[in-house]
């Protein structure tokens, strides 16, 4: 669907990519993770720094010389899931590498997190997705099956009963 979309050069709603983030590479999942990381600093009151303090550590650059705060990945994604943000503690590759530095595979640069919580609300698309899974109900399922069979059932065979008169 959505390739069918590109050909007709028609948008998702997805903002375009930067030199910041690459918004292409992030599907639904990695948005529903930013927006309950967002959620959760909001509900508790909580920054950012605050909720990476302890796990933070400074690196220097090989451009200027300059410092910059970075986080390992599989420390974020505990802090993820001791947040309750996620299940589980498993590094999400397409996030590490949307949040991430490039060349450097297992940390993620702060600032672009930050910029990146910033981001993603001031966009009807990320905030459209929410923060959980849509899922169909099985039961769900089966009833709207059966609901609309019987109003089709029972059309035709009023139709059906019409034209025999």
């Amino acid at each position: 669907m959505c390739i069918a979309l590109a050909c007709l050069s028609i948008s998702d709603g997805r903002p375009d990519d930067t030199d910041a983030f690459k918004f292409s590479i992030i599907d639904l999942k990695q948005i529903r993770i930013l927006n309950r990381l967002n959620a959760y600093l909001n509900q508790t009151q909580m920054n950012l720094d605050d909720f990476t303090s302890d796990l933070s550590r400074s690196m220097k650059t090989k451009i200027h010389n300059n410092k910059i705060e970075v986080i390992s990945t599989s420390l974020l994604f505990e802090r993820f899931q001791q947040a309750g943000i996620t299940k589980s503690s498993r590094v999400d590759t397409t996030l590490q590498e949307f949040l991430g530095i490039e060349g450097q595979k297992y940390i993620i640069h702060l600032n672009k997190l930050s910029r990146g919580l910033k981001e993603l609300p001031r966009h009807h698309y990320f905030n459209s997705v929410g923060l959980q899974k849509n899922k169909l109900l099985l039961q769900d399922y089966i009833d709207s099956r059966s609901n609309s069979e019987q109003d089709s059932g029972s059309e035709g065979a009023q139709y059906f009963v019409g034209n025999s008169s």
